[in-house]
């Protein structure tokens, strides 16, 4: 009986170590399921411009001449009023050809005012001879009509102001969504950017059209 004591404090030993490592890797229910067949699609941003037809190329180009103090187009929103014998206001059909909403905006780049000579009232008040050295666009603002919903809406900035880097965001443009986008100006009657040192001037510039994620 004394030499079955050992035996049975080791069986029971053993038992107990047995149960605490079992219970440091016990398991709970699990289960995983995997779906298939997903797929992930980024959206679009895709602006399409055109006067007559709907076109990729985003820039369009503008000359102004042969202008005088208190001419204008476009300048209260509507295309068709237009104080200017050559009628020069840039009517445009914008789209957004995405699937997602986009920022439409304007940019005017390059610009360049040219003095194409000077006669003698000019001669007598502009110092500047240099050809590219103009004050056309001093007097000029330019306008950013767009039609949309019905409604005639507009925003202006000056040349020089758009230089500078002005946006002028016009309207968020849904997918699929179109606008008519007429792009005027007006020339000052008052104040000195506006008097003789203008005339014979003319303005070139560059319009760019633009569509940011909303």
């Amino acid at each position: 009986m004394k030499k079955l004591m050992p035996l049975a404090a080791s069986i029971a030993l053993i038992l107990v170590a047995s149960l605490f490592a079992t219970a440091g890797t016990m398991t709970l229910f699990s289960d995983t399921e995997t779906s298939e067949g997903n797929i992930g699609t980024a959206g679009t941003l895709d602006l399409k411009v055109g006067m007559s037809d709907l076109r990729d190329d985003p820039i369009a180009h503008a000359t102004l001449v042969n202008l005088k103090p208190g001419d204008y187009c476009c300048s209260d929103g509507n295309p068709a009023s237009c104080r200017h014998e050559s009628d020069e206001h840039l009517v445009f059909t914008v789209k957004n050809d995405g699937s997602i909403d986009g920022n439409f905006w304007i940019e005017i780049v390059n610009i360049v005012n040219y003095e194409n000579g000077q006669n003698e009232p000019e001669s007598l008040v502009d110092s500047t001879t240099g050809d590219e050295e103009g004050e056309l666009g001093q007097g000029v603002h330019m306008y950013f009509a767009y039609y949309i919903n019905g409604n005639w809406k507009s925003c202006g900035s000056g040349i020089d102001e758009l230089s500078r880097g002005v946006k002028n965001v016009l309207k968020p443009l849904e997918p699929d969504q179109e606008a008519t986008i007429c792009i005027g100006w007006n020339l000052k009657n008052k104040g000195p950017a506006i008097d003789n040192k203008i005339q014979s001037d003319s303005l070139e510039f560059d319009i760019i059209f633009h569509l940011d994620q909303a």
